[in-house]
């Protein structure tokens, strides 16, 4: 999805008012990836359309790995939508 082809491994995480809980998540998901994960792999994480920290939170991730993507819907469309984005 990060358009680079030598990427075997996406990891899509819809995420809506997710504050709390995405930190601890994507750094669960990234020790477990590097530890068990022989290729390379991205996170993609979906904000769909979340009012509290949860985008800004994912902008930090992507800057500090650029392996950790995020895209932003405009408005709460539920998770099937944010996974077909």
């Amino acid at each position: 999805m990060s358009g680079d082809l030598s990427v075997d491994l996406s990891v899509v995480v819809p995420a809506y008012n997710e504050e709390q809980r995405l930190g601890p998540t994507l750094d669960a998901l990234r020790d477990h990836l590097e530890t068990t994960h022989r290729g390379a792999w991205e996170l993609i994480v979906v904000d769909d359309g979340s009012t509290d920290r949860t985008a800004e939170i994912a902008a930090e991730a992507s800057a500090a790995d650029p392996r950790v993507q995020l895209l932003r819907g405009g408005r709460n469309r539920g998770k099937g939508h944010a996974l077909r984005l």
